[in-house]
């Protein structure tokens, strides 16, 4: 059974567990289905907007995939939350991810 197969047998038996999509969304950018990751990505912001590591590694898949706009708004709204929620590192983070579109 690989990595994949794993986690989603951990997600059959907790299917409201974001970790594990989130887990699962990483394995797929690792294997270079960005269009997959973003998938699962967005998924877990349908389930909870504020799941804060969301945002850097979705607007990497957009920036991957040259779309620009898409990144920008989700960094943009990344850094929004990260903000409002008091994650000082993590709206850093995504600052410099959105600076370093330009």
């Amino acid at each position: 059974m690989d990595k994949l197969d794993t986690l989603r047998s951990f997600l059959e038996q907790d299917p409201d567990d974001l970790f594990t999509r989130f887990a699962i969304a990483m394995e797929f950018m690792k294997r270079g289905d960005d269009a997959e990751a973003e998938r699962w990505f967005l998924d877990i912001l349908n389930r909870d907007e504020r799941y804060i590591g969301v945002y850097y590694h979705l607007g990497g898949v957009y920036e991957r995939r040259d779309s620009v706009a898409n990144a920008t708004a989700i960094y943009t709204r990344g850094i929004g939350l990260a903000r409002s929620m008091g994650e000082h590192h993590t709206a850093s983070e995504l600052e410099a991810a959105l600076l370093e579109l330009s």
